[in-house]
């Protein structure tokens, strides 16, 4: 075949090899998280119908959680007010005022 140094060119297709699996091992993971990060926005579509703010900042970037969390609090102040709900206001007295 040519090969002048044969445990030189072993130790490198083993290196190859290694690094194929790991790619293909990083593949399986990325799948499975687009898998449930697909789920998570299918379940969260009808709450953004509904009225509760997009989680999606400009060009499709995800807003910051603290953002996120203020928006959802202004929501429920301002739905709460709407429907006149008295006391401690709930995700599904909320849910229920929108």
């Amino acid at each position: 075949m040519g090969i002048d140094d044969t445990t030189t060119t072993i130790l490198e297709l083993k290196k190859v090899i290694t690094k194929k699996n790991l790619i293909l091992q990083l593949e399986k993971k990325c799948s499975s998280v687009n898998v449930i990060a697909q789920h998570f926005f299918s379940r969260l579509e009808p709450l953004t119908n509904k009225g509760f703010p997009s989680i999606f900042f400009i060009n499709d970037k995800l807003m910051p959680i603290e953002d996120y969390v203020h928006k959802l609090i202004e929501v429920k102040n301002s739905a709460a007010t709407v429907s006149n709900i008295k006391g401690t206001t709930t995700p599904r007295l909320v849910l229920s005022a929108l």
